[in-house]
């Protein structure tokens, strides 16, 4: 592999386009090993990704001749080890020897998962894995998988992790635009107020309307005062679909309640009072 400009060999801006990026990204990784790819712009549907003429890219570009039937299990997404890893790893790893490998040490990567590889449908000895995460909370992933004992898949790890990135992400992300347009949901007015969003972080954490005021030292009325405007703001109709909605758009995040000082205010005001 040439490096960084020949990922860039791969994008999709039309249909038509899908199938030759598909090829090229096939070219480029035969450069580096014995791999078989695999890509789902989507790990929660069992849909597979196909060309503009409706073919499959499994079977007709990436040759998954044998195990091409993987798309239709519909449960892939719900236990398999390398998508359960895709939805707690945001940068690429990859997996040898029965453990996760990442750059940076992650305790979401639990390598005990891997001795269920078999859920994939197949048993490849390693492979490359790029997690792609999206708007509105989508996960794809592309893998490089290798069914090769003899193949040490680490050093490439190592050479092209950042470059398979940058494939993947505009391979995933052009085919998401070209193939689903209007696959966004639609916002009004995202503008919260801080106000807002942090009674959303509250209800998130599973707290009442009373119990947001409690810790947040305003009345019960002001805190559904304040929750209502956010759901008419994200066009929602009820509170866990606001909640769902401000998480997907990024507003709430993961936010760690115990850390914050109004924590311990509440904690005192409970203590007064018994």
């Amino acid at each position: 592999m040439k490096g960084i400009s020949s990922a860039f060999d791969v994008f999709i801006r039309e249909p038509d386009d899908i199938r030759t990026a598909a090829l090229r990204m096939r070219e480029i990784s035969e450069e580096l090993g014995p791999f078989l790819i695999l890509a789902c712009d989507d790990i929660s549907s069992p849909a597979p990704m196909c060309d503009a003429e409706g073919n499959i890219l499994a079977v007709e570009v990436f040759r998954w001749v044998e195990k091409s039937n993987w798309y239709q299990n519909k449960a892939l997404a719900l236990g398999d080890p390398i998508s359960v890893a895709c939805r707690h790893e945001s940068e690429t790893f990859c997996f040898s020897g029965g453990r996760f490998i990442s750059n940076q040490p992650s305790g979401l990567l639990n390598s005990d998962d891997l001795c269920n590889i078999g859920k994939l449908g197949f048993n490849p000895t390693s492979g490359i894995i790029v997690p792609i995460h999206m708007s509105m909370g989508t996960i794809g992933a592309v893998g490089w998988y290798n069914f090769d004992e003899d193949f040490d898949v680490v050093p490439v790890y190592r050479r092209h992790g950042d470059d398979l990135l940058v494939m993947a992400s505009r391979f995933i992300n052009g085919y998401r635009k070209v193939t689903r347009p209007n696959d966004q949901l639609k916002v009004n007015d995202p503008h919260l107020t801080k106000r807002e969003v942090l009674c959303l972080k509250w209800a998130a954490f599973g707290k009442t309307d009373e119990e947001i005021a409690l810790i947040i030292g305003r009345s019960t009325s002001t805190i559904r005062f304040h929750l209502n405007n956010a759901a008419m703001k994200l066009n929602t109709s009820n509170r866990p679909q606001t909640v769902v909605k401000a998480s997907q758009l990024g507003f709430i995040g993961q936010y760690h309640m115990a850390a914050s000082p109004s924590v311990a205010g509440c904690a005192k005001q409970q203590s007064k009072k018994v």
